[in-house]
């Protein structure tokens, strides 16, 4: 039901892509909510390949309650299928229950899944939770939870706990971001109960010197068996259309070398953009671009 639920979301993105991201209300005071990414791709990966990829979430309200769906990852085995039910209030601290996204996967995704979207999810034991990497990767994988997000004292701030009944795996995870001036340092930590006890761990301190960006960050997915990794990442805002990112990671453990990467972004009307990219990793290059919505 997950895996049709999340096709079925990521093959009709272009309609919802073009939904503005807070429709008027509809009939009986219910509101509707989208906000995310929806694209469709091809890289060069084997003999190539063509994807549709979608990381978003959609949200019927009536007052402070409603019913939330959203999808990470791709048409096939390789995506992740949220659906809770929530409430916000006034403070906009927000609750949710039944298969929430974890906390640990709001923050710190690396540069690899906004360049190459495909090609992140084949390595996305390295940066994302557990949860979600057990979930494109074990068979009948199904994790409930809650999900609490809100803000204190400026910094945003998110907290969840899942269990996954069929594999007797608990995991919870704290995530946070804090801002100020130019400088915005994110980080998040989720430890996973199964046989044992394991933690990942993940951190990025980034600077905002307009037009460009600088960041470093370094992941621990030993959890995951992903082994630990350090990204530096610089993006130059060449125009108000066109934008540049290039990134170095470097592994320690793990099945993967070290890459490096850059994209390019060409933003139009109405969230439509553009993205071409490349990354050489040990001996193997890759390239690919995708037409996305943003909304």
């Amino acid at each position: 039901m997950r895996a049709f639920l999340a096709t079925t979301l990521i093959a009709v993105s272009p309609a919802i892509a073009a939904l503005p991201a807070a429709a008027d209300s509809l009939h009986w005071g219910v509101s509707f909510e989208a906000d995310g990414l929806a694209a469709l791709g091809v890289d060069d990966a084997g003999s190539g390949r063509k994807f549709a990829f979608g990381d978003f979430d959609l949200a019927l309200r009536r007052g402070d309650f409603g019913l939330t769906a959203g999808v990470l990852g791709v048409v096939g085995k390789k995506h992740e299928s949220y659906g809770a039910l929530f409430w916000q209030g006034a403070s906009g601290w927000k609750i949710e229950a039944g298969i929430p996204r974890p906390a640990y996967d709001a923050v710190v995704n690396g540069a690899l899944i906004g360049a190459l979207p495909r090609a992140a999810l084949d390595r996305i034991d390295e940066t994302h939770s557990f949860l979600t990497f057990a979930t494109m990767t074990e068979k009948k994988f199904i994790p409930f939870g809650v999900t609490v997000r809100g803000d204190v004292g400026g910094a945003e701030v998110a907290a969840s706990v899942h269990y996954e009944p069929d594999h007797e795996v608990t995991a919870a995870s704290v995530a946070g971001a804090f801002a100020r001036g130019a400088f915005r340092l994110e980080g998040a930590v989720e430890v996973v109960e199964d046989s044992g006890t394991e933690v990942n761990g993940k951190v990025k301190l980034a600077a905002d010197l307009s037009p460009v960006i600088l960041s470093v960050a370094a992941f621990n997915a030993d959890a995951n068996g992903g082994g630990s990794m350090v990204e530096l990442a610089a993006s130059w805002q060449a125009t108000d259309r066109f934008s540049f990112t290039a990134f170095h990671d470097m592994r320690d453990g793990g099945a993967w070398p070290n890459r490096t990467g850059l994209s390019m972004r060409a933003d139009f009307e109405r969230g439509i953009s553009l993205t071409a990219a490349g990354m050489h990793e040990g001996d193997d290059t890759l390239v690919g671009a995708y037409l996305g919505w943003r909304f």
